[in-house]
């Protein structure tokens, strides 16, 4: 008789019976075999897979043999993160409030349990969790989510990054980890406008000089660097004024910048009438130009004088 308990089945019989009479002779080595499924716990547990074989006939005392299989433990945690971009303004570009949606798919992909799932994912508020049990094999993409919060500095990069990490407790050793990045695009409106003005309704003649005044705005949702403005009709190149609240030199959205120029009147353009007609040009890194034109009347007053006198006097 063979036995093993810890055998799926019996021990059974192949080969050894030479002569078939069911008598174990001292010329004869009989052979057994059976198999063994091991379990998920002896996985977690480690150490070695032990089978201890008990072998008897009428005649002799057992003996007995022991076999140690050494269970290689290969702890693992696989995490995949996505995030979504939420147009809450429904104008199909990101602004500063809006959020991005997070999930994350958490995955047992060892031969260990794992317990203790914890998530991390810096400037993402999380919610949800931890695990507490995670079984080799299965994926959970449920129980995290995160939600985050567009800054400007976002919108000016047109991108958002991050890395999260998952991490897990196996049954011995130390804890694993596994890390995802995901990026989610954000739409970027550029624009600058720019408005001329100026308090002169009118000109009059030659020598005049009216002022013009020009208000630069940022109309998209990205931050503008490198801000020009330029009429060449102009005396000099339009001068900054104000606007810069927080003077970094760069158009913010809700800032206004304004800038002045003069432009002296010719006796050409007296001459000419019509409109004194000055366009000016805004333009930055980051947008396309924007012009503006602004038109003075001018009147013509054409007269003379006629001086008469006498040179000769006769008698």
């Amino acid at each position: 008789t063979v036995s093993d308990p810890n055998c799926d089945a019996a021990p059974a019989y192949l080969t050894g019976d030479i002569n078939t009479d069911s008598k174990l002779d001292l010329s004869e080595a009989w052979t057994y075999t059976c198999t063994r499924t091991v379990t998920q716990t002896e996985m977690d547990t480690g150490g070695n897979l032990s089978n201890t074989v008990t072998v008897d006939s009428i005649e002799s005392n057992t003996g007995t043999d022991t076999l140690n299989i050494p269970i290689t433990q290969t702890p693992a945690i696989q995490e995949v993160k996505s995030g979504v971009f939420n147009d809450e303004g429904s104008d199909g570009f990101a602004d500063v409030g809006e959020t991005i949606s997070y999930t994350f798919t958490v995955a047992n992909t060892g031969n260990v349990t794992l317990t203790n799932i914890t998530l991390s994912d810096p400037g993402i508020t999380l919610s949800g969790g931890p695990i507490a049990t995670l079984t080799v094999g299965v994926t959970d993409n449920s129980t995290f989510t995160g939600s985050y919060t567009l800054t400007q500095a976002d919108v000016d990069v047109g991108i958002k990054d991050n890395i999260a990490t998952v991490t897990g407790t196996p049954p011995i050793g130390a804890n694993v980890t596994g890390v995802s990045s995901d990026s989610v695009s954000l739409s970027q409106n550029l624009g600058i406008q720019v408005v001329k003005s100026s308090p002169t309704l009118n000109i009059t003649g030659a020598g005049q000089a009216p002022p013009y005044t020009f208000i630069v705005t940022n109309t998209g949702n990205v931050t503008l660097t490198g801000i020009t403005v330029d009429d060449p009709n102009c005396d000099a190149l339009p001068g900054y004024l104000s606007g810069d609240t927080n003077t970094d030199g760069k158009l913010d959205l809700s800032e206004s910048w304004m800038y002045t120029c003069f432009h002296t009147v010719t006796q050409a353009e007296v001459d000419v009438g019509g409109n004194l007609s000055n366009t000016v040009s805004a333009d930055s890194n980051e947008s396309s130009a924007d012009t503006d034109t602004f038109d003075i009347p001018i009147t013509q007053s054409p007269a003379y004088t006629i001086v008469k006198s006498v040179t000769d006097v006769g008698g």
